[in-house]
């Protein structure tokens, strides 16, 4: 059996955004996924697009809490994942079909804790591609060690992460 990997998206007010997004989770190559949605308090349709979607797809798990920011709910979402491995898409980005197929693949292949790629703008929409970049793949030291003078994108997306590094269920805030 695959190994689940679970998509965390926190969502706020993302009504322009969200559909696309969605459909770039559900439609990945790699189908062992929990996709995990956590409505961070919107106060337009999002919560409703979330639900409609949640109705369609086993897959996807809806939660919802009060506004607190990406960070916050982030950390909501961790402690309630049962992926082996997982990954964060913002509600404003779309990932290619093969994202997780790729990355989980040289995870395993490379027994890494973190696999990554590079994100680009494309027609000024988010794409976090995996044929056209270049994949990197790193240890929880090597990429502590290449975060910190900046050589690695701080983003939490872009990235597979083996589920074990976050044991303390914390994720730093920001992008």
């Amino acid at each position: 059996m695959e190994d689940l990997i679970s998509i965390i998206v926190p969502v706020y007010n993302a009504h322009n955004y969200l559909h696309e997004c969605i459909d770039s989770l559900i439609n990945q190559e790699y189908k062992n996924l929990e996709i995990i949605l956590v409505n961070d308090g919107s106060t337009d349709d999002s919560l409703e697009i979330c639900k409609d979607y949640a109705k369609k797809d086993s897959r996807i798990v809806l939660f919802s809490k009060a506004n607190g920011g990406q960070a916050s709910a982030r950390n909501y979402a961790l402690d309630r994942i049962h992926g082996k491995y997982v990954t964060f898409v913002d509600n404003d980005d779309w990932i290619r079909p093969n994202y997780c197929s790729e990355l989980h693949r040289l995870a395993v292949e490379n027994d890494s804790e973190i696999t990554g790629c590079l994100e680009f703008n494309d027609a000024n929409e988010k794409i976090i591609p995996v044929n056209e970049s270049k994949i990197d793949i790193y240890t929880m030291q090597e990429f502590a060690e290449k975060l910190i003078p900046d050589i690695i994108e701080s983003h939490m997306i872009n990235k597979l992460f083996d589920a074990k590094i976050f044991s303390n269920n914390t994720v730093a805030g920001g992008v």
